[in-house]
């Protein structure tokens, strides 16, 4: 992902002698580039990272026109249990290590400004059930639900919608608030068998309690018939 201004985006301008067919295949090798981009090189360790739609959503089958608007809900799950140290499994510690089933809802409005540009909100909604051993060597379970950090995101389209509507790229620049509680609290076992409130597992917490600057690109390309 790069960050593109939008005065570089507004005074793009097509190479000399760059066909229609041509900037379609550089769209679909891009596209195809970032498929092929190996996960392991973005191994996120033993914290599951919390759920990140892309903000266009469905654009560029249709082009919204200005001053349309466009909404877009994603559901994500996710079941985590599997112990890293770094980028190694360790499976040594996995009846010990923590349990996480998290669904992750992204609610997203889309408001064209113009046929090239536009600005998404996303409010996310998550639910964290957890379980993890305490301090009495028993495991305990807790949960989390309610609101994400949202997100506002600027979207501008690398080339002009009008003369490339069955392939494009579009790029988004926007920031990440801290809306989403990072201080959820839960019942903690103590050894002793008492009880006491404490932080829930990193996991759990619906925010990071921290601005963000989220880089987004996407690309798509119409390859035969229905089949982009």
């Amino acid at each position: 992902m790069q960050v593109v201004n939008q005065s570089w985006l507004s005074s793009f301008r097509k190479p000399e002698g760059l066909t229609r067919l041509g900037i379609e295949c550089l769209i679909f090798s891009l596209a195809l580039g970032l498929l092929a981009i190996t996960p392991a090189a973005f191994s996120q360790g033993c914290v599951p990272a919390h759920y990140m739609s892309l903000s266009l959503g469905a654009q560029g089958i249709m082009y919204l026109e200005p001053g349309e608007w466009e909404g877009d809900i994603s559901y994500r799950y996710l079941h985590s249990e599997t112990v890293f140290s770094g980028p190694q499994e360790q499976p040594q510690l996995h009846t010990v290590g923590g349990r996480n089933w998290v669904h992750s809802v992204d609610t997203t409005a889309t408001y064209a400004l113009s046929s090239r540009y536009s600005l998404s909100l996303t409010v996310p909604l998550e639910h964290d059930d957890f379980s993890l051993i305490q301090g009495d060597k028993l495991r305990h379970g807790g949960s989390s639900d309610g609101v994400g950090d949202v997100r506002v995101v600027a979207n501008g389209w690398l080339f002009d919608p009008d003369k490339h509507p069955q392939g494009n790229i579009a790029l988004g620049l926007g920031i990440k608030f801290p809306t989403g509680d990072d201080r959820v609290l839960t019942d903690w076992h103590n050894a002793d068998g008492s009880i006491s409130r404490r932080p829930a597992d990193i996991a759990a917490q619906l925010g990071d309690g921290g601005f963000g600057v989220v880089l987004e690109m996407q690309a798509y390309q119409k390859v035969v018939g229905d089949l982009y």
